[in-house]
């Protein structure tokens, strides 16, 4: 790796904003990590909510119009409310998704400098297969399934969230 090289670092050296560069995935790996997963599930998150926000009947968005809801109440009254269970499975597929996350991490850091990016599945990684602890790293799989297993339980049968205007 190279930090002179790279177009971020000399227009920031140009601008005297900085003295030495920036290396990414060193100075800033954890955050440079969560960046690329954001980017990386974007598509994904983008489309399936256009695909949620499609399924918004139009004749309930044109009755507020008639009633004379304005943009915004409108989205929160009655587009909202229908996406929300939409929006709630898909924040659970991003939670399972960024909490086995082992092969952008792997590949980019492999859980380093030091054990700054080193999350779950990267643990269970080096203790099974670089460090031969098989019985820490099946145990600390079943811990993983277990909590995931729980903080499922609990979203599924956590309440509805509503989002009402006002007061009944």
């Amino acid at each position: 790796m190279e930090p002179d090289l790279g177009v971020f670092n000399a227009v920031l050296k140009q601008l005297h904003l900085i003295q030495k560069p920036i290396v990414p995935l060193v100075d800033y790996a954890m955050v440079t990590v969560i960046i690329e997963n954001t980017w990386r599930f974007s598509p994904f998150a983008i489309i399936f909510i256009l695909s949620a926000l499609q399924t918004v009947p139009s004749d309930v968005v044109d009755a507020a119009k008639v009633d004379g809801a304005g943009h915004l109440q409108i989205f929160r009254h009655v587009t909202l409310p229908i996406i929300n269970p939409f929006l709630s499975f898909m924040g659970l597929l991003a939670f399972f998704w960024n909490f086995n996350l082992f092969d952008l991490i792997w590949l980019t850091t492999g859980g380093g400098p030091g054990s700054m990016t080193e999350t779950l599945p990267v643990l269970i990684y080096r203790r099974s297969f670089r460090e031969f602890r098989m019985g820490e790293g099946a145990a600390i799989s079943v811990f993983s399934s277990i909590f995931m297993a729980i903080v499922t339980t609990i979203l599924y049968f956590l309440p509805k969230i509503r989002f009402r205007g006002g007061k009944k």
